[in-house]
């Protein structure tokens, strides 16, 4: 017998992707403004070669596309969660900025680009990978827990009992371990697969270690 059970994916983290699109939209702020001030005194003649680009173009497009990022954080971000492209846009963008300024030798500013679009690149994969369902496999040999536990293979001599309720699957282990998952469909057969696990482990206690001291 082979069940396959799709969980609820509880690894998705809301609040990570909001503070990275707060950093993305106060970074690009930053670089706007740094890119304004580069641009509008003498002193830095001394000290940075002139832009590649006019700066005060590099301000306005910064300075805009922050406060865009800012504005969909603040007032569309439910909506926004659910756009990953934007994630390669971030990436795209302030990629182009960072080579701008690590054309034009200013250090600081190429430096905190890289940093923003990677992290953003970063997250898009991250983010991807999250949305990909869950699986908690039960065969006649083991139980193999989904990607993000703190075991992925149970063999049954490990497993003391298996209980399918309240739209949970919850597997208690021997040495004092729980691992409770949200089911993704509660119509689940839950009978059948208590039974079937009841049945796995009454059949393997016998090849338990010897506990005895």
């Amino acid at each position: 017998m082979n069940y396959r059970i799709e969980i609820i994916n509880t690894r998705n983290r809301k609040n990570e992707g909001t503070s990275l699109n707060l950093i993305t939209g106060f970074g690009m702020l930053g670089l706007g403004a740094f890119a304004y001030m580069m641009g509008s005194t003498d002193w830095t003649k001394t000290l940075f070669h002139n832009s590649i680009i006019s700066s005060a173009i590099l301000s306005f497009v910064g300075v805009v596309y922050g406060l865009m990022v800012l504005y969909f954080s603040f007032f569309k971000n439910a909506w926004l969660r659910h756009q990953p492209g934007f994630r390669l846009i971030h990436f795209t963008t302030i990629l182009i900025f960072g080579l701008i300024f690590l054309a034009s030798q200013w250090w600081l500013a190429a430096g905190i680009s890289a940093a923003i679009s990677l992290a953003n690149i970063y997250a898009f994969f991250a983010e991807k990978k999250q949305a990909l369902p869950l699986f908690v496999g039960i065969d006649d040999t083991q139980i193999t827990l989904p990607l993000g536990s703190k075991r992925r293979m149970l063999q049954w001599i490990e497993v003391e009992r298996v209980i399918v309720r309240h739209g949970n699957i919850t597997i208690d282990t021997v040495d004092n371990f729980l691992f409770q998952y949200q089911l993704k469909n509660t119509e689940t057969q839950a009978l059948d697969i208590e039974a079937f696990c009841a049945a796995q482990v009454l059949a393997n206690i016998k090849n338990r270690p010897n506990e005895d001291w």
